[in-house]
């Protein structure tokens, strides 16, 4: 107070004015509303004063703060109070939007090199190396989107059948879904394309759990198609737990690791009837 007072009687500057009685806001608990504090040096009050560190206003400015805070905040919130009597008026409630799982969307899985070619057997054989799906990753509502291409042929004489599949546990575990057996071309194919694309979603978790799986694969011939004509370049086929009709969940044990694997299977055996996998993707979507 003491440099205060002197500035005042000198005629000087007195700075900014003070807020002793409230006046200018909240009141600074530490220097009262005078902006400035007493020193004290070893138990002895010295006769000058300091700034506090409200900066010389005397206003407690984290309670100004709070207070603008309380403020903005009331005012949103009369803001959606009018928008949504806004939408109630227009005719009937908002629709209700949930919150995110917080599950990333990623790619799990992916071919670097070409699968080992299923060619001249009887034996169902894997298309490309199995994915290790760890224990309980499919929780309900969890998704694996699949997508695999690449190269068929086959032989003329003794036209065999192919079939499709995906299993949970291995080229000897549970199949999830598979095409049935597929016809091909009673003329000869060779280096032809294939694609598969398959969804598969928990429908339960746990030991006895349940996925549901479907989808398709697209067998092309190796011409190329001509608009007009009704010459057939290919055959789609539906992939579901039991074929191409009639799909349905299956039951398998999620709390365990498990192979999940992508498998084809000819009818009949000849060094023709072949087929490689190029491209495979399994994808997370949540």
């Amino acid at each position: 107070m003491g440099n205060h007072m002197d500035a005042h009687l000198h005629g000087k500057p007195t700075g900014p004015a003070h807020n002793l009685f409230g006046d200018l806001g909240p009141r600074c608990p530490r220097c009262s509303g005078l902006g400035h504090v007493l020193n004290l040096s070893a138990g002895i009050v010295v006769r000058y004063t300091s700034r506090c560190t409200c900066g010389g206003t005397g206003v407690d400015k984290e309670a100004v703060l709070q207070h603008e805070i309380h403020s903005l905040t009331q005012r949103l919130a009369d803001l959606e109070a009018a928008f949504f009597k806004q939408i109630t008026v227009r005719g009937g409630l908002p629709p209700t939007i949930k919150n995110s799982r917080q599950y990333w969307c990623e790619m799990i899985a992916w071919a670097t090199a070409d699968g080992t070619a299923v060619a001249n057997t009887t034996t169902e054989a894997i298309v490309f190396p199995n994915v290790t799906i760890p224990a309980n990753y499919m929780q309900d509502g969890r998704a694996l989107f699949a997508k695999l291409r690449g190269r068929w042929s086959n032989v003329v004489t003794a036209v065999p059948t192919l079939t499709w599949a995906c299993r949970w546990g291995g080229v000897t575990g549970t199949v999830i879904a598979t095409s049935g057996a597929i016809v091909t071309p009673a003329t000869a194919t060779t280096n032809a394309q294939w694609a598969v694309e398959l969804e598969i979603q928990t429908r339960s978790n746990g030991s006895a759990g349940t996925v549901f799986a479907m989808g398709s694969v697209t067998m092309h011939e190796d011409a190329a198609p001509t608009f007009g004509t009704v010459t057939n370049y290919g055959v789609v086929s539906p992939m579901g737990s039991a074929g191409v009709a009639a799909p349905a969940a299956v039951a398998v044990d999620l709390t365990a690791d498990a192979a999940l694997s992508f498998t084809a299977d000819w009818s009949a055996a000849n060094a023709s009837n072949t087929l490689t996998g190029h491209n495979y993707h399994l994808m997370a979507p949540n």
